[in-house]
């Protein structure tokens, strides 16, 4: 029977390659495959959109998920799946409650249904799932301290500034993360986005998301080992989006060959 810690891994590894690099080269041993867990979730109820053409499948997904998490902290028996494994372990060895999980999953579901975004604000409000998980990360590292404030930055700007890698990823999946007023400013058309067609603008609607990326950088020590990797690969990444002159907007960036990752990674 495959190991579901192996599954668990791999799918870390393809669904985000920056985050398994940080995961190897911080976090001890024995919490590693509670990580690698909570990330695999992540992604499997990300993904739901992408997965799903209709509304009622993509409930389907979400409700199976808030069935097996009952199952986990309030049954012997749970249905069987690599990250259902994990999170049975981390609900033995760990603070995380059935609660924890139940809001991660209902955050995934309010970001499935939310619109494009009209405003950073907007754009912001989506951040949340990352929030959420980067919080019970930091949970499971270190669960007498409570940065939330610090943890809350740096996930934000994860998230933003990742939205900005795949931009062109999103918008083959016509997932349009740009807010609104920022493309209507920079006279640039949702439909002009979804096919592809190169606009000198672009630069200029992204340039606001890296900024504030950035800002939030600011001020956040005293975070674990991982978090402090991704603060300084946030960093780093908006460095190169910018000296790039915005050219991760055009096409698709492959992470495993940003030259400057290695050296983040290896680093203090």
């Amino acid at each position: 029977m495959p190991d579901s810690n192996a599954i668990n891994i791999q799918s870390v590894k393809q669904a985000s390659y920056l985050r398994y690099l940080a995961c190897l080269t911080s976090v001890p041993t024995q919490a590693r495959h509670h990580l690698f867990g909570l990330l695999a979730l992540h992604h499997e109820l990300a993904k739901i959109r992408y997965v799903t053409t209709e509304e009622v499948s993509a409930h389907i997904r979400f409700r199976w998920w808030l069935e097996a998490m009952e199952e986990i902290y309030t049954k012997a028996r749970y249905r069987p799946h690599p990250v259902t494994d994990a999170i049975k372990n981390i609900s033995q060895a760990t603070s995380l409650t059935h609660q924890h999980f139940i809001e991660f999953i209902e955050s995934h579901q309010h970001d499935y249904h939310a619109d494009m975004p009209h405003t950073m604000d907007d754009l912001i409000t989506l951040t949340s799932p990352t929030v959420q998980l980067h919080q019970l990360i930091e949970r499971v590292l270190r669960p007498d301290h409570n940065n939330t404030t610090i943890i809350t930055q740096v996930a934000k700007a994860w998230s933003l500034t990742m939205s900005v890698v795949h931009l062109p990823q999103l918008l083959d999946k016509q997932h349009v993360l740009l807010p609104y007023d920022l493309l209507k400013e920079h006279h640039i058309t949702v439909g002009q986005l979804i096919k592809g067609e190169k606009h000198d603008q672009l630069p200029d609607v992204v340039k606001p998301i890296i900024d504030y990326s950035q800002m939030l950088l600011k001020d956040t020590e005293g975070l674990s080992p991982f978090m402090h990797k991704l603060k300084h690969i946030v960093g780093y990444t908006n460095k190169r989006i910018t000296k790039k002159s915005y050219d991760v907007c055009t096409k698709p960036v492959d992470v495993r060959g940003f030259r400057f990752v290695w050296m983040v990674i290896t680093s203090n």
